[in-house]
């Protein structure tokens, strides 16, 4: 566990020019989705963002202040981790090309949330799935991959099988969420389609 003087002495370095390009490289939104895949590869997240921190700390006056973006780094990225759900497992995996040597391996240690309640993507991500009535008034679904980093969130990526059957959908949906490690599956059904009967229905088919 990071003490509270150490974040705030993280805290203060991300507002520094150095600490605010290292920052942005961090935060940006679909560098969640690299953490991810390394955690699950067990390697170290840090190893996502090497190739390019390492020209900014390379280019840093001394040892001191090299030394200090590096900690950041892990401070950051593991920051970012905890958002979404995960925890250490082991304290020191191998990085490779980078100025760091070490880094952290991170497991997510929180089920899956799968959820009907509106809301936003998270920092772990979401996989939305959408409930709609097709041809003949069959229902189907189509999901689609949210994720968010900082003051940024967006939709990354859709599934194109939009005449999926719901049930098959939905259990896509959800084996792709965990298998990735996205935070929550959230099913969305619009009123303006359904009837809150129907919703109903559809939620305890879906055991939801």
């Amino acid at each position: 566990m990071i003490g509270r003087k150490m974040s705030s002495r993280f805290e203060n370095y991300a507002e520094t020019e150095i600490g605010r390009k290292i920052s942005y490289i961090i935060n940006w939104p679909d560098r969640i989705l690299e953490y991810r895949l390394l955690s699950n590869l067990g390697m170290p997240a840090v190893q996502a963002i090497a190739a390019e921190v390492t020209p900014l700390i390379d280019a840093l006056p001394d040892k001191r202040s090299r030394d200090a973006a590096s900690q950041f780094c892990g401070w950051a990225v593991g920051r970012r981790l905890r958002a979404a759900g995960y925890e250490v497992v082991r304290d020191r995996g191998r990085v490779s090309d980078a100025p760091f040597k070490t880094g952290a391996v991170w497991h997510r240690t929180q089920p899956l949330q799968v959820t009907a309640e509106p809301g936003g993507p998270t920092e772990g991500g979401s996989v939305e799935l959408g409930v709609e009535r097709g041809k003949e008034g069959r229902v189907i679904g189509r999901w689609r991959l949210s994720i968010t980093g900082g003051p940024y969130s967006y939709s990354i990526h859709e599934m194109k099988g939009i005449k999926i059957p719901l049930h098959e959908a939905f259990h896509d949906a959800r084996e792709y969420a965990e298998r990735y490690g996205f935070a929550t599956l959230r099913v969305t059904i619009p009123s303006s389609e359904f009837s809150e009967e129907e919703r109903t229905q559809i939620l305890e088919s879906l055991g939801l």
